[in-house]
């Protein structure tokens, strides 16, 4: 037994062989006949357009512009009122004129009077080692009468620091005054004011007060 293959069908089958041979020949031939360059398209297949002219074209027209003509003549100018100048004493100045100035050498500095130094001062003031002697005794007699004041002098200090004399200010009794002067007087002790560091007479200004111990 041999196997069946493609020989072997088309020999058995020349009638199928011949039918294959013709439909190629026909389809070979019709090849020529199917190119769209031959084919035309029935009448009334494709529609027409009908083209309308386009309108004609207007020419640009071309506008004149004049210019103003130029003035041949120059415009006159308009005479001005003329503006008054500043007088010489519109600029003197407003302050007072200095007194005129001795006349003399300046620059010769000989003949100015050289300045004097500022002296250094130190006021006078209560030795701290006689202050328990600064309040002066009560008078008897107010101080029976519980009378309480006031005294307020002006002594002035020597140069060895004892008092000179003494003025008085205020004082709300007479024997209030008396007994701060005699106390001033015998007891008051002062450091002398100084000037330059030399010893000066000057005045100082104290109160007293008179108070009653209860």
């Amino acid at each position: 037994m041999h196997a069946v293959g493609y020989l072997e069908t088309r020999r058995r089958h020349p009638v199928s062989l011949g039918a294959a041979i013709t439909l190629n020949l026909a389809v070979v031939g019709a090849m020529p006949a199917y190119n769209p360059e031959f084919i035309l398209p029935p009448p009334g297949a494709i529609p027409t357009i009908e083209i309308k002219p386009l309108p004609p074209i207007k020419p640009i027209e071309r506008v004149k512009t004049e210019l103003p003509k130029r003035a041949t003549t120059q415009p006159q100018p308009v005479p001005l009122d003329p503006i008054p100048l500043p007088t010489i004493d519109a600029f003197k100045p407003a302050w007072p004129e200095l007194p005129p100035q001795p006349s003399g050498d300046l620059g010769n500095t000989s003949a100015a009077e050289p300045l004097k130094p500022v002296p250094v001062e130190t006021r006078a003031d209560i030795d701290p080692r006689f202050l328990r002697d600064l309040q002066p005794p009560y008078p008897p007699a107010l101080e029976r009468g519980e009378v309480e004041g006031v005294v307020t002098v002006r002594v002035q200090v020597g140069t060895d620091g004892r008092i000179l004399a003494v003025e008085l200010i205020r004082a709300d009794d007479p024997a209030f005054f008396s007994a701060t002067r005699d106390q001033a007087l015998r007891r008051w002790r002062f450091k002398p004011a100084l000037r330059d560091g030399v010893a000066v007479v000057s005045w100082v200004q104290k109160t007293v007060r008179f108070t009653i111990r209860r």
